[in-house]
C-alpha cells in the first residue's frame, strides 16, 4: 500500500506540473510521520525525484526546508523522530549536498548541546 502511494506520488509529480508543488509539500510533511517504513519511503521518493532533474532537486530541497527543517526550532532533541534524522542523512548522502541542513545545524546544534549539558548536570547532582 505504501509503495502504491509512492508510485502514484511520482506519477503525479512527473505528469502534472501544476500539482508538483503540492505533492512535494505532502511528501515532505509525511517524512515526520513516526513510522519508520513510511518516513523512509517518503525520503526515498524525494531522493528519486531529486535525482531525476536539477529543477526537482532544488524544489525538493526548498520544500523540505520550508515544511520540515524550519519546524525543528520548536522541538527538543527527544521530540525528533529517529526516522526523520535517518531520512535526512540518506538524502544528504545521496544528493551530496548538506547545504539544506545548515539552518538546522545553526539553530539546533547549540540547543542539543545545552540539553546534553543540562541532563549531565542533573545526573551528577542526583548521584550526590
Amino acid at each position: 500500500m505504501i509503495e502504491t502511494f509512492m508510485q502514484n506520488a511520482l506519477l503525479i509529480v512527473d505528469s502534472h506540473p501544476k500539482l508538483r508543488k503540492i505533492m512535494l509539500s505532502i511528501l515532505s510533511k509525511l517524512t515526520i510521520v513516526n513510522n519508520e517504513d513510511f518516513s523512509v519511503n517518503c525520503f526515498n521518493t524525494l531522493i528519486d525525484l531529486m535525482q531525476a532533474s536539477k529543477d526537482l532537486e532544488i524544489a525538493v530541497m526548498e520544500t523540505l526546508e520550508k515544511e520540515v527543517i524550519s519546524k525543528f526550532n520548536t522541538l527538543s532533541a527527544d521530540q525528533i523522530p529517529i526516522s526523520l534524522l535517518k531520512g535526512l542523512n540518506e538524502l544528504v548522502k545521496k544528493s551530496k549536498s548538506a547545504s539544506m541542513l545548515r539552518p538546522l545545524f545553526d539553530q539546533f546544534f547549540t540547543k542539543f548541546l545545552d540539553e546534553i549539558k543540562r541532563k549531565s548536570l542533573e545526573t551528577v547532582q542526583s548521584s550526590k
